[in-house]
């Protein structure tokens, strides 16, 4: 990563992570470069990381438990068990320094390589989605383009149908323009 990325906290999300108990740490895995890894595991001395390789290049996922154990990785609300990170009581333990796609969830920067651009994709199952205002929007975009940088299309795309295929389903997409958001975004958005 080379220099700041911007901050989100002008529209914190925790407000609705906490009633919807951070269902997104319960499923799917967000993607991790090396560095990325490295950073965590010496901040926080726990590393629950596993490599995932591709021909392209490699990638970590968060695939154990706080005991160490592997943990099952579904990207199915529902179907999986919590992020090793994920304290008892809900919350995040390394939230200072979570990953860059932590920080941008509910959105996701989506290649597409046919069209030669990004497309911009929300999870609908995040109670937070419709609360995500035009300043959380801009400073996401930036984060989520540095993650997606990161890795080869190729392994990003490997990430994504693996861990969190929601971002390639056609109801996620939105446009950049705010005519083009979906209606109860854009509401929540304007004022």
């Amino acid at each position: 990563m080379t220099g700041k990325l911007p901050e989100i906290t002008a529209t914190s999300l925790l407000r609705h992570c906490y009633p919807c108990g951070s269902e997104c740490c319960r499923y799917s895995s967000p993607i991790i470069s090396p560095d990325e890894k490295d950073r965590i595991v010496t901040s926080y001395r726990k590393d629950f990381f596993i490599e995932q390789s591709t021909p392209t290049g490699n990638y970590f996922v968060i695939g154990r438990h706080a005991d160490g154990s592997f943990r099952e990785i579904d990207p199915q609300v529902g179907k999986s068990s919590p992020c090793g990170y994920l304290d008892t009581d809900g919350s995040c333990t390394i939230h200072n320094i979570k990953p860059l796609d932590c920080r941008t969830y509910p959105l996701r920067a989506v290649p597409n390589t046919v069209m030669d651009r990004i497309e911009w994709r929300f999870h609908r199952a995040c109670p937070a989605t419709p609360c995500i205002n035009a300043e959380f929007l801009a400073a996401a975009q930036i984060i989520a383009l540095t993650s997606l940088h990161r890795f080869a299309p190729e392994t990003y795309m490997d990430w994504l149908h693996k861990y969190s295929p929601w971002a390639l389903a056609p109801e996620a997409a939105f446009g950049l323009n705010r005519t083009e958001w979906p209606h109860q975004l854009q509401s929540s958005t304007e004022g």
